[in-house]
C-alpha cells in the first residue's frame, strides 16, 4: 500500500525574518509513518520537523516543508501524481495568512524585508487559508481512503446537542476511584 502522511505544522510569513506558527512538532504522523512503514507500508512523508529515521525505516521517503504555501504545494505534487492507496493528512495547518501589516497610523508597511523595531505597535490583518483537506478529492483527484486529524477542545459536562452531533467520538469520563482523595501525588505519564 503507498500511503502519503502529512506532520508537524506550518508557518506563514510576517515579513522576511518573523513567522506565525503553532507548538505542533509532528510526532503523531511520525509515528503513523513508522508503524506504516514498519508493516510493510510505501510511505513518503512530508514532514516538518523530519524526523531522524532509524534503519527500521529508512525506507520511509521524508520531504520537508516549513510554510502553508510549502505544504500546499507539496500535496497538490504529490497526490496529483503519487499514486496512493491513502492519505493521512495530520499536519497542523495554518487557518489564516498575513495578507497585510500595517503601522501605528494603519499605513501599510513593507513585508519584502525586515519590519523595524521602531514601530511602536504594528497591526497584521489576517485572511483565511484555503481548507487543504477540501482540495484532496476534488479538484486534486484523490480517490482513496482519506483520513484526517481536526483539533476541536471541548471541557466540561453538557456539550451542546449541536456539537455532538457533529462528533466522531464523544466520550464522558466519571472518576470512580483517585489517589488524589487519599493524598496521592501526581505521577508523571509520556504521550503520544
Amino acid at each position: 500500500m503507498r500511503v502519503l502522511v502529512t506532520a508537524g505544522s506550518t508557518q506563514v510569513p510576517i515579513d522576511k525574518v518573523r513567522t506565525i506558527g503553532n507548538i505542533f512538532k509532528g510526532r503523531t504522523g511520525e509515528m503513523i509513518a513508522r508503524h506504516l512503514s514498519f508493516s510493510g507500508s510505501d510511505v513518503t512523508l512530508l514532514a516538518s520537523n523530519p524526523p531522524v529515521l532509524d534503519s527500521v525505516v529508512s525506507k520511509i521517503r521524508v520531504t520537508a516543508f516549513s510554510t502553508f504555501e510549502d505544504l500546499l504545494k507539496l500535496m497538490e505534487k504529490e497526490i496529483r501524481y503519487g499514486q496512493y492507496d491513502a492519505v493521512i493528512h495530520s499536519a497542523a495547518v495554518s487557518d489564516y495568512d498575513v495578507s497585510q501589516i500595517l503601522d501605528e497610523s494603519l499605513v501599510p508597511l513593507d513585508r519584502s524585508a525586515k519590519i523595524s523595531s521602531s514601530h511602536k505597535v504594528v497591526y497584521l490583518k489576517m485572511s483565511r487559508t484555503p481548507k487543504i483537506i477540501d482540495l484532496i478529492r476534488d479538484p486534486w483527484g484523490f480517490g482513496g481512503i482519506l483520513a484526517k486529524f481536526k483539533l476541536v477542545i471541548l471541557t466540561g459536562r453538557g456539550a451542546p446537542l449541536s456539537f455532538i452531533k457533529k462528533a466522531d467520538l464523544v466520550t464522558e469520563t466519571k472518576e470512580i476511584k483517585h489517589p488524589f482523595k487519599k493524598g496521592g501525588l501526581a505521577k508523571i505519564v509520556v504521550e503520544f
